[in-house]
């Protein structure tokens, strides 16, 4: 007689006298575990039919075990919740929301990404009170990401902080971010920037900058400044960044994008007043298309040549106020105080017209600069009685280096007071004197008994250099 008794027997036995179960102690054929496998995934699915519908269940108990049954799923349910939207109602909308909240807190690694991908396509809804909603959740998940995202970007190599950057004529105050040749990450790094919710501008520059980077910078919701300098980026990296719907401000520097990047800039609209776009590859016509599109932008459009020169704001004439160290302009010559009157033999009466032939060259490219300089200055003065008269006779000086004196009676305190024909003033306390009209009326809104000092040229002449122009820093 065999003595060995099978493990089905046993476990048969146990099962007849209540001390254990069969599906816990027999063996299972393949076809049992099939069916079991089977039937487990249809309950599973069924579970999770039933908490998505009882999201918006009359009954609390029910909303809330929904919701804690969901979140203890964790990421695998991400999906069917953002499917399940469209038959929620207002409560179910907003458990969801904190469903996907919650899931982004708790989650780790790559999963931290898949809560985020899902709240910002729900940003993007087209309904307005789920966008609004998601908009929300992804504002509260950045504010409290904030801060270690800010630590991974600077330990990088990146900065992060608040500055004043100039945005068309005036500077405006950003949290801003910068990444440059120190950026010692990869582009999987990039992905700490979405999480900095308050950034508001951003600065990236060198040959490390490509389409790929664009794909991270495109996540940062409220972005309102967008440089990018020397980056290898294409029209399919500006794509990237098409819903960015807060700019204000955004500049390219040598960047090779071409015609299709107006599209995107297009889409820009609603918010964009300042552009610059200097060194890409856009034809000449692309500057009318971006001007038609958005009515009222500031655009400055160029080839991407740097003279380095400084001049008031039109409609005062072209005077150099200042000029950048190792420029094209220093090394040709030009300094502080010449008032540039031509180029490429074309007239130059403001700093308009000096921008705009200026953007019809690249970098490296040559021309003619044609300037006065004054050689000689002298400050003159008298005190105005009520025997002085303006007696005396001046022009205006055809390029607006100030008023030309042609006569100067004898016997006058302007005769005394050292002033001959020939004699070009330029200003008559401290205000600048464009023509003879302004001279005048600036001599009639002083007072007597005032000392009146004039700033008289007494000797100047034209000059012609040849400019080759550099990039800009």
């Amino acid at each position: 007689m065999n003595t060995r008794i099978s493990i089905n027997a046993i476990c048969l036995f146990l099962m007849l006298i209540g001390i254990t179960r069969n599906d816990s102690c027999l063996a299972q054929s393949p076809n049992q575990a099939d069916q079991a496998g089977k039937t487990e995934k249809a309950d599973k699915a069924d579970s999770l039919k039933n908490w998505l519908s009882d999201l918006s269940s009359k009954t609390f108990f029910d909303r809330e075990q929904a919701t804690l049954n969901l979140i203890d799923q964790g990421t695998s349910v991400i999906d069917p919740l953002v499917a399940s939207i469209p038959m929620q109602n207002y409560e179910g909308t907003s458990r969801v929301m904190f469903i996907l909240r919650q899931l982004a807190l708790k989650a780790t690694g790559e999963n931290i990404e898949i809560a985020r991908e899902a709240l910002e396509q729900l940003a993007e809804s087209e309904s307005r009170r789920i966008s609004r909603r998601a908009s929300t959740v992804l504002d509260e998940l950045n504010e409290i990401r904030q801060g270690e995202a800010v630590k991974q970007i600077v330990a990088l190599g990146g900065s992060v902080n608040r500055e004043s950057i100039p945005v068309g004529q005036q500077f405006m105050t950003f949290l801003t971010v910068r990444i440059g040749e120190e950026w010692t990450g990869g582009v999987d790094d990039l992905k700490h920037l979405k999480w900095i919710g308050q950034a508001e501008a951003i600065h990236v520059e060198g040959e490390q900058v490509t389409d790929d980077w664009l794909f991270h910078i495109g996540k940062m919701r409220n972005l309102k400044s967008l440089i990018i300098k020397r980056g290898k980026v294409s029209d399919v990296g500006i794509d990237h960044l098409s819903n960015l719907q807060k700019l204000i401000n955004v500049e390219f520097f040598y960047v090779e994008i071409g015609n299709p990047s107006v599209d995107t800039i297009l889409k820009w609209k609603q918010t964009l007043q300042y552009l610059k776009i200097y060194g890409s590859t856009m034809t000449e016509e692309m500057p009318d298309r971006i001007k038609a599109g958005i009515p009222g932008i500031d655009l400055d459009f160029r080839l991407g040549a740097f003279l380095g020169v400084a001049c008031p704001r039109p409609p005062d004439p072209c005077f150099v106020s200042s000029i950048q160290p190792n420029s094209g302009a220093l090394k040709a010559g030009i300094l502080s105080g010449d008032l540039i009157i031509g180029m490429d033999d074309e007239e130059i009466n403001t700093f308009d017209d000096l921008r705009k032939v200026i953007s019809r060259y690249a970098s490296g490219d040559k021309t003619a600069v044609d300037f006065i300089r004054p050689i000689e200055t002298r400050l003159k003065q008298f005190l105005r009685t009520e025997d002085v008269e303006f007696n005396i006779e001046v022009e205006d000086h055809p390029n607006r280096l100030g008023a030309v004196v042609k006569s100067v009676p004898e016997d006058s305190a302007w005769h005394k007071a050292g002033l001959k024909p020939g004699d070009v003033i330029r200003e008559l306390d401290n205000a600048e004197v464009f023509s003879a009209k302004a001279f005048k009326g600036i001599f009639d809104n002083t007072a007597v008994g005032q000392v009146m000092r004039l700033s008289v040229i007494t000797k100047h002449e034209k000059r012609r250099v040849e400019v080759t122009f550099g990039e800009w820093d």
